[in-house]
């Protein structure tokens, strides 16, 4: 269809006609402007950027209906394809620093929607140049969001300024995701952006010791044999696999999950087996922790899946949906689904206390999430702060730690009442944090690179007295 659109304007004998110059300025000044507007709203009501997907599909068939039942194009709905398809990807890659790799792609489609478009209002040629001076516009507005000078509100920069200075920056990197702190040696091991792998980095001095070439690591556990698991998220044909690491050898071993599995996100061990979380192909994969051979497939309710948390002392694992309002329990020993909790739309990291309480991240509410493992419902809703990414439990103390994505910020609260102790600043996208095993440390991941702070600083600058 687009190839015979595209012929039939070529043999046109003259363009639709428009004001002179009208729509040049519509697309010089008014995008630029729009996909700026769009950028900060979304970040302002954390929407998720699968937003901009639907949006696009939604105005491409009111595009097809209106040209079929008016026999014209419609100007407003050719403008708003053009922007929803150009601010789709901008988001993306402004969010994520995706300028690498299969960046390229998205920068293609960008040029080919707007060459398209354009073609409404003018000749082949002019429309060429048009949808190229848009596609450097956005690709300099990207260019300039990557490296802080715009958008900084939301997205910030990595200057030391901006993070409160009882952090310790260990290193210069960009998109840590998730990581561990090790005692053995003392370092700490973190998965970063695309292509970027899994690296291991002595404390305090962040001398690199090993990197593990792998394409994305998102999320990291321990075994119980004290072996890092490192999942391959794994993309473009890259089959997914999960690494368990002997840090101290420099050893790994890896055990490939087959077609069944789309994007590895998550893994952990309880009893003898192996459990990966397969975000997108919505299961779970359970293979023999030794071995690496599959025993089950766990079919899981068909969302989009975000983490999951073990109870070990129940022998459940409790699994969290990005696009899902409802939490699932799945009994290890059977790899069964025996439970269904709903919490609320858009569910991050999940995480278990000592006595089974379950702790849910809601990123869009703005809470923390409370539910009682044996009556199946929420017994407490606490406040958090925007994006809220990730936490950590200290029970000893009755605190644990928040991160928040867009708020820049580590808050402290009381597990028993949700009451807000401290609040620190971090760098901007911190998506993880992780204490250290005898509680002194904590780690951020952030997208500046690896912070450290003392727990006890942290409780002490929080409280002004030691817990």
């Amino acid at each position: 269809m687009a190839i015979k659109f595209l012929v039939q304007r070529a043999n046109s004998p003259e363009p639709l006609k428009t004001s002179r110059g009208g729509d040049a300025v519509r697309i010089l000044f008014g995008l630029p402007l729009i996909t700026y507007l769009a950028l900060i709203a979304q970040h302002s009501f954390i929407f998720p950027y699968w937003f901009a997907d639907i949006g696009t599909i939604v105005v491409l068939i009111a595009c097809g209906i209106y040209r079929v039942l008016y026999k014209r194009r419609s100007h407003l709905m050719s403008w708003l394809l053009l922007w929803l398809c150009l601010c789709d990807p901008s988001f993306t890659l402004s969010t994520y620093s995706y300028l690498r790799g299969w960046a390229w792609p998205f920068m293609l489609f960008s040029f080919l929607v707007a060459f398209f478009v354009a073609a409404h209002f003018s000749g082949l040629i002019i429309a060429a140049a048009r949808a190229a001076i848009i596609v450097c516009v956005i690709g300099f507005v990207i260019y300039m969001t990557n490296r802080g000078l715009l958008f900084s509100d939301e997205f910030g920069s990595c200057d030391p300024k901006n993070i409160d200075p009882i952090f310790h920056r260990v290193d210069t990197e960009t998109q840590a995701y998730d990581g561990l702190l090790l005692k053995d040696p003392f370092a700490v091991i973190a998965g970063y952006g695309t292509n970027q792998g899994v690296a291991v980095k002595l404390l305090p001095s962040g001398r690199e010791l090993w990197r593990l070439p792998i394409y994305r690591c998102q999320r990291m556990n321990f075994a119980p044999d004290g072996q890092v698991i490192a999942p391959d998220y794994g993309h473009f044909g890259n089959q997914e696999s999960v690494y368990l690491l002997e840090v101290q050898a420099k050893k790994k071993r890896k055990i490939l999950l087959g077609d069944e599995c789309t994007n590895a996100i998550e893994s952990l061990v309880v009893g003898d087996e192996l459990f990966t979380l397969c975000e997108r192909s919505k299961n779970i994969m359970v293979t023999k922790y030794t071995s690496g051979d599959l025993i089950d497939i766990i079919k899981l309710p068909p969302k989009i899946t975000y983490s999951m948390a073990a109870d070990y002392s129940r022998k459940k694992i409790w699994v969290s949906y990005y696009l899902g309002s409802s939490i699932a329990r799945i009994d290890a020993p059977t790899h069964k689904v025996d439970a269904i909790v709903k919490v609320g739309f858009c569910q991050m990291q999940v995480k278990i206390a000592p006595d089974g309480t379950v702790f849910v991240l809601l990123p869009l509410q703005q809470e923390v999430v409370l539910v009682d493992p044996e009556k199946l419902k929420i017994k407490a809703r606490y406040k958090a702060g925007r994006g809220v990414r990730d936490l950590e439990l200290l029970p000893d103390r009755d605190v644990m730690f928040v991160v928040n994505y867009f708020d820049k910020t580590l808050q402290v609260l009381r597990m028993s009442s949700g009451k807000r102790l401290g609040q620190f600043r971090v760098y901007p996208l911190s998506r993880g944090i992780n204490l250290s095993e005898d509680k002194s440390l904590l780690a951020v991941f952030t997208g500046c690179g690896v912070l450290i702070a003392k727990v006890d600083d942290l409780l002490m600058m929080s409280s002004g007295k030691s817990f």
